[in-house]
């Protein structure tokens, strides 16, 4: 099993290459899971970071990463809303 810090790292590693802005590539914010998975949040470090309302993200894109295995799955809000409701916030105190 990864910890909420391991699957940040794995999100990082596997999508910052990719990011083409606007702004800085940034993981983090409001973290949250289920007992399968965590989700988290990927967008410009300028709003989750800073909260600047320039750098809102527009679509509708979740990241969600496996406890078990760190598999990475890019899906959307919107088709994953009921579960993410169920979600609880994950504990990321020392």
């Amino acid at each position: 099993m990864i910890t909420y810090a391991e699957a940040e790292a794995k999100v990082a590693a596997a999508l910052g290459p990719l990011w083409r802005g606007p702004g800085t590539f940034a993981v983090g914010g409001v973290a949250r899971e289920d007992a399968e998975t965590y989700l988290v949040r990927v967008g410009a470090a300028e709003w989750i970071n800073g909260g600047d309302p320039e750098f809102i993200a527009v679509d509708d894109s979740i990241v969600l990463v496996d406890k078990q295995t760190g598999d990475i799955t890019e899906s959307s809000y919107m088709l994953e809303m009921d579960r993410i409701d169920k979600m609880r916030p994950v504990n990321t105190a020392p």
